[in-house]
């Protein structure tokens, strides 16, 4: 992918936005000694390892990122799922409970007017009784 290279760049390309840096001055001779770019080439070191090293971290980093976000989603959709049925049966044994509770107090009544019925019926036996 990468070469293990200094890539080198030309001042004047990369500086072509800025005011020229090259000029000589004549009023003392130290002057024209200092550092003053010219035709020379910059050389900017750039370690393609270290280039190489970084891409493969960051598409790893990539790839658990993917793995982290799809085990998020399924464990939502999980959740809902789970939420949804909790729901249903929730409701199911709500509406159970009531249908229950209905027949049993229609159970009630009908025991308890049966026993009126016996109260009435035995209220003869009670005549009977007396007269004994």
């Amino acid at each position: 992918m990468f070469t293990s290279k200094l890539l080198e760049v030309e001042p004047r390309r990369r500086l072509s936005h800025q005011p020229s840096l090259n000029f000589r001055a004549t009023s003392s001779p130290t002057s024209a000694q200092q550092t003053q770019p010219n035709d020379a080439v910059f050389a900017v070191p750039i370690d393609a390892a270290l280039i190489e090293s970084i891409e493969r971290n960051a598409l790893e980093l990539a790839k658990n990122l993917d793995t982290a976000t799809a085990a998020f989603e399924d464990k939502l959709r999980l959740m809902a799922k789970s939420t949804s049925s909790a729901a249903e049966v929730h409701s199911s044994a709500v509406a159970k409970l009531c249908d229950t509770l209905d027949r049993e107090r229609e159970d009630m009544i009908a025991l308890i007017t049966a026993v009126d019925q016996l109260g009435e019926d035995m209220a003869g036996v009670v005549a009977l009784q007396s007269q004994m």
